[in-house]
């Protein structure tokens, strides 16, 4: 029988029952709404239910979406993936149509909150004036700064690599992270700052545990997360080392907004052109827009050249081709790799841009949040409530679109480039985002910092090639394989290249 509360009758009872029934339909009727337009979509890759489906998808995504792409080359899919978020899956061929729509339609900083699990790790990694910045100040600047790019390269080299005298195992990746994190300081910071040992602790450590405590919370079990979340190890971790981060910045920022220092560099922009916003007092503002410059700068691009490394020691029939030509490059310039000889670079161009197509940051991009329903040209309807995302890795490695796809090919994009087919030789440039090549992303959204990412490889490149020699360790004529973290891909960073100087 029924036992009524202490003080409340039956009638009592029974409206509060009622009362939390309509609440809780209410409140889940938007979930089983989204569902219901969702079952409509084509689901692919599906195993078994919970904690057996999340296995399944971290250990096969590849395949997965490799093969989604052949079954679905003209219609979107869902794939379900390892956490709560609804994804799917959208052909390279409906993108053109798709980065037309507005930001209230389709919301790039929503699909960014979500993916870098920003609900627990309170760091946001998107900002606007970053953006404009990037684009309309560093990227303008480059030609007139090339000359200190190059001269902290050089200072950074000079600094972080070993003699090598003799065959030396080296982590390069580790190295690379130090050059990489002071080169882009003193576009970043200024000359006084990028090498303070402070700030290249910063610069390389910061994303290092911003990502660990996403991978944290990404391993966590989606229904745990609220409770455990914030008492991860690793997200204390990084919450340490943000707030140490930010003491550091902030007396730059300091520095900046009194007047005292006016320097050539991306924090000036960006304090420029907070200040025509109305929003010059805002330091938090002005020192998470630095970490964010921070975390899209040095690992990405110590990443590419890693990548672009391992794959020259593993085929080094590559290596003369391309000193021969920096040589030439330097001789026809004056010695020197200003703007005009860094695009003249045109085989290394090649190398770096086959090495980001055989091996990208991420299986998928183009992650957009949909905040109003879409309904494509060949009819299919996109529920808001998604993320939409196209599959990378896929496209890369489409036989039908690349020959050979899944073998490198460093001269690749340098044959294409000379078919005398304009769009061609615009698609086949390493900077370049289209349907083909999406590691940069696509639309008004693409990275912002690639040309300055390119300037700053091609320089480092070109100096480690001309002044060593490298092969892979133990013998292998392999390279290695990258590491797969959720939907993320990278080089090993563990691994080793022998290093031989030879100037």
């Amino acid at each position: 029988m029924d036992i009524p509360l202490a003080g409340a009758s039956t009638h009592t009872v029974q409206t509060i029952a009622f009362a939390s029934l309509v609440v809780a339909v209410i409140a889940l009727f938007p979930k089983f709404n989204l569902l219901f337009k969702l079952s409509k979509i084509p689901e692919f890759g599906t195993a078994k239910n919970g904690e057996k489906q999340r296995s399944f998808y971290l250990k096969y995504a590849v395949e997965l979406y490799r093969e989604g792409h052949k079954k679905f080359a003209d219609s979107i899919y869902r794939i379900p993936a390892s956490d709560e978020i609804k994804f799917v899956i959208v052909p390279a061929k409906f993108l053109p149509e798709l980065k037309k729509l507005p930001d209230d339609v389709l919301d790039v900083r929503e699909a960014i909150f979500k993916s870098m699990e920003t609900k627990y790790v309170h760091h946001e990694v998107s900002d606007h004036i970053f953006t404009h910045s990037t684009k309309a100040d560093l990227t303008p600047a480059l030609g007139r700064l090339n000359g200190n790019v190059t001269e902290e390269i050089n200072f950074a080299l000079d600094r972080v690599m070993p003699p090598c005298k003799d065959w030396t195992n080296l982590n390069i990746y580790s190295h690379l992270c130090e050059i990489i994190a002071q080169v882009s300081g003193r576009m970043f910071v200024g000359e006084e700052y990028c090498r303070d040992p402070a700030y290249l602790d910063l610069a390389v450590n910061f994303t290092n545990e911003l990502m660990g405590a996403v991978f944290a919370v990404k391993d966590c079990n989606p229904w745990l997360r609220p409770f455990k979340g914030p008492r991860l190890p690793a997200v204390k971790h990084f919450e340490e080392r943000l707030q140490r981060s930010k003491a550091f910045l902030r007396t730059i920022v300091l520095e900046r907004l009194s007047g005292e220092k006016n320097s050539n560099d991306l924090m000036q922009w960006m304090v420029e052109r907070s200040k025509s916003l109305g929003c010059a007092d805002d330091i938090e503002g002005h020192i998470n827009r630095q970490l964010t410059a921070t975390f899209a700068a040095v690992h990405t691009t110590s990443m590419v050249t890693t990548n672009v490394l391992y794959s020259l020691a593993a085929a080094p029939e590559y290596l003369e081709p391309l000193r021969e030509e920096i040589r030439t490059v330097k001789a026809a310039h004056g010695g020197k790799l200003d703007t005009r000889a860094l695009q003249d670079l045109v085989k290394l161009d090649s190398c770096m841009k086959e090495a980001m197509r055989m091996f990208p940051a991420a299986i998928t991009g183009f992650g957009r949040y949909v905040r109003k329903p879409i309904t494509l040209s060949n009819g299919q309807y996109i529920p808001a409530g998604v993320i939409i995302e196209c599959p990378v890795d896929a496209i890369h490695f489409d036989q039908d679109t690349y020959s050979d796809a899944d073998k490198f090919d460093g001269f690749r994009y340098y044959r294409l480039r000379q078919t005398g087919n304009t769009t061609e030789h615009a698609h086949s440039q390493f900077v370049s985002s289209n349907e083909r090549d999406l590691a940069f992303g696509y639309g008004k959204h693409a990275c912002p910092g690639r040309f300055f990412a390119a300037n700053e490889i091609k320089i480092i490149l070109s100096r480690m090639l001309l002044e060593y020699d490298f092969k892979m360790p133990d013998g292998r004529t392999d390279r290695y394989d990258q590491i797969r973290n959720e939907k993320m891909l990278s080089p090993d960073t563990q691994k080793t290249l022998l290093m031989k100087r030879t100037v």
